[in-house]
């Protein structure tokens, strides 16, 4: 499966392919209507900018594919999409492990994403790539009919090499003890 950077004149195309991901309205944060002149800067700007890029694949040259990537502070953070008709056939697997090899090239530390709960399809991908669950935002985005979702961060650590905090481990468990103790006194924080 060939995956590519985009180019300029692939914007309209991306923003296009965004917008009939987004009217499913379960896949993407974005929803539509959107702002296309804005959807087609952000685009540009991604493809411009040293620290990010835009990948994607084609089928009888239709862009179908595209993932973003930002790199901010030494991590990747990625969002990607996938036209309905192309899903299953390997797509979104080749366009990861791409942004994966983007990132190791940008020595990033690591790569980070947000997906929705309801998303196994996508969430069994990224675990078949390395990606961990890290938490859960509980009602973090307000969709556009008033429903709070809530999303999964999931992160793959590239660099394995580097000293880890100087910090005791065992203080990570006070977390870890607190959140278990909310969970268990019924407290949701919602």
């Amino acid at each position: 499966m060939h995956v590519r950077e985009a180019e300029e004149r692939d914007v309209e195309a991306i923003v296009l392919l965004r917008e009939r991901v987004a009217t499913e309205g379960r896949w993407i944060a974005e929803v539509t209507p959107e702002d296309r002149p804005e959807g087609q800067r952000l685009y540009l700007d991604r493809i411009r900018r040293p620290h990010s890029t835009v990948l994607v694949t084609e089928s009888e040259e239709a862009i179908d594919g595209v993932i973003a990537i930002d790199l901010v502070g030494g991590i990747a953070a990625l969002g990607m999409f996938v036209d309905s008709a192309s899903r299953g056939f390997g797509k979104g697997t080749s366009l990861l492990a791409a942004a994966i090899g983007w990132a190791r090239s940008q020595s990033a530390h690591k790569v980070g994403l947000d997906v929705w709960p309801h998303n196994e399809p996508a969430i069994s991908l990224y675990r078949r790539a390395g990606f961990v669950t890290e938490g859960r935002r509980r009602r973090h985005y307000r969709r556009r009919n008033g429903e709070l979702w809530d999303v999964v961060h999931m992160g793959l650590v590239l660099d394995h090499a580097s000293p880890g905090s100087s910090f005791d481990p065992s203080d990570h468990n006070v977390i870890t003890d607190d959140l278990h103790a909310s969970n268990n006194t019924g407290d949701r924080r919602s």
